[in-house]
């Protein structure tokens, strides 16, 4: 856990580094930015076969694939209908630059990341780009070492969501399109613009209940005539689109995720008017949070497929734990200015990484080893430092 706790608390030092010091230094701000993507990603590149599940079943055989492939059209076919073909291009591409995977892993790695913060940083008005980092680095980055493409689609669509915010949906949906390249699934994401749409004209708690209570029916009942739809889907030839909601191999704690959801209340509840200073988009990230803590206790109906399905929420958090930090600024006790609120995110976050991908291990992350860490250190140490 050292080596994930390092990586996080360096790149996020440099973030905070970036925000605080943006408009004394400028020309700083995207060379700091790039450091702190660098910094996980190349955890990510040295990391052994072993850690993430998906670097053996299709990460490393898609690039051993590609080396040996003689164009293009020798990968597509034995990927097809399964691997999206700018993941294909990509390997392709790489592959005729180096021979090692690891670079490849880094460049995915990179990618996320950098698109994480450029996200963050387009909506630093009322959000804490460090903390909105460290979130994501709790809840996301060792999952990406899993879930290698989604997570780069959904890095994409979180960055596609701050133009929503920015009433901007032209762009929204054309990042959308992009990230969908890499994994379809992310058309999930138009789901977010719906409740977008849907708060923007109904506030009140009423509404946000009818939201959450039509959104568990369709869900339930789409689980009883799941066979249907499966069947329909490899009829059209979207076979493995629909065994991906059926196929689940993320975090299985199941419904047990909402003991680690359910703080979420107590972040928005108490601070609504404070909040709502810094965006008008209140009642929209209540409705998000709503969806997630639902969305953990819905496999209790065998909707196993619905863990998927709420992936792109989860992913807001990334804004709204920030936007609940940085509002809760000037919380004064006794006059003293404190962060209390900021600190139990933190924690929070932390916490949920312990939880998830220490003690549960989901994705397969967890112990970090990496042979070529081992060997540098040993080298090191042969030389005298």
């Amino acid at each position: 856990m050292n080596s994930y706790l390092f990586v996080f608390s360096s790149s996020c030092l440099l973030l905070y580094l970036a925000q605080k010091y943006d408009k004394k230094y400028p020309y700083f701000q995207i060379p700091l930015f790039i450091l702190a993507a660098i910094i996980p990603a190349v955890l990510a590149a040295v990391r052994d076969d072993s850690i993430g599940t998906d670097t053996l079943v299709y990460a490393n055989p898609v690039f051993a694939d590609a080396l040996t492939a003689p164009n293009i059209n020798g990968m597509e076919e034995r990927w097809d209908g399964w691997i999206a073909k700018s993941y294909l291009w990509m390997n392709f591409i790489m592959s005729r630059i180096t021979t090692h995977v690891e670079w490849v892993h880094f460049l995915i790695a990179f990618m996320e990341c950098m698109v994480v913060i450029l996200a963050l940083n387009n909506c630093k008005r009322y959000c804490s780009i460090w903390i909105g980092m460290l979130v994501y680095f709790c809840f996301f980055y060792v999952g990406s070492f899993n879930l290698i493409r989604q997570y780069l689609a959904c890095s994409m669509g979180l960055f596609a969501v701050t133009f929503l915010l920015k009433n901007k949906p032209l762009y929204f949906y054309l990042i959308i399109a992009i990230s969908m390249l890499f994994h379809t699934s992310n058309a999930l994401f138009v789901f977010i613009h719906l409740v977008y749409l849907y708060t923007n004209h109904f506030k009140t708690l009423f509404s946000k209940l009818i939201l959450i209570g039509v959104s568990i029916s369709i869900v339930v009942s789409a689980q009883v005539f799941f066979d249907q739809y499966l069947a329909l889907m490899t009829i059209i030839g979207f076979d493995f689109f629909a065994r991906y909601f059926l196929e689940s191999n993320d975090f299985d704690g199941g419904y047990k995720t909402v003991f680690l959801f359910a703080p979420l209340i107590l972040f928005v509840i108490p601070f609504k008017k404070r909040i709502e200073k810094y965006t008008n988009h209140y009642d929209f990230f209540v409705c998000i949070i709503m969806i997630i803590i639902f969305g953990a206790l819905l496999p209790l109906t065998n909707s196993i497929f619905l863990i998927r399905i709420v992936i792109p929420f989860n992913w807001m958090l990334c804004f709204i734990l920030p936007m609940i930090a940085k509002s809760t600024n000037k919380f004064l006790i006794a006059g003293q200015q404190l962060y209390i609120v900021r600190y139990v995110i933190t924690l929070y976050s932390i916490a949920y990484f312990v939880v998830v991908y220490v003690i549960y291990k989901a994705g397969e992350a967890y112990p970090y080893t990496s042979k070529i860490l081992d060997s540098t250190y040993s080298s090191f140490l042969k030389l005298g430092f």
